[in-house]
């Protein structure tokens, strides 16, 4: 099954806006919100019972990224920013069918 992960920081107005949209893929096993230490309402507002939230390691986007990567617990994963609202519906099956890759 697929992990998604989420870095945030400050994205209270957001982020359970892309949670919700996360939770709705059948396919997903595990949401990871990787906090990178907010100072407003992100991490209440992710909150929910399919939602397991750290807080990363260190500053920045892609040590979120890393962290997150490292409690993933399935092969699969993909990343979502918590500041973007309109991902299309499938966005999940977009991100990680096989139909999608190409060969070179």
């Amino acid at each position: 099954m697929i992990t998604v992960i989420i870095p945030t920081l400050n994205e209270q107005s957001t982020i359970s806006q892309v949670v919700k949209l996360v939770q709705s893929a059948d396919i997903v096993t595990e949401i990871l919100v990787i906090d990178d230490k907010s100072l407003d309402d992100t991490v209440n507002n992710a909150k929910s019972d399919k939602v397991k939230i750290f807080t990363s390691t260190k500053l920045g986007k892609g040590a979120s990224m890393r962290d997150g990567m490292l409690l993933a617990s399935n092969e699969i994963i993909a990343y979502l920013d918590a500041d973007i609202i309109t991902y299309p519906q499938d966005i999940i099956q977009l991100l990680t069918s096989t139909d999608s890759f190409r060969r070179c």
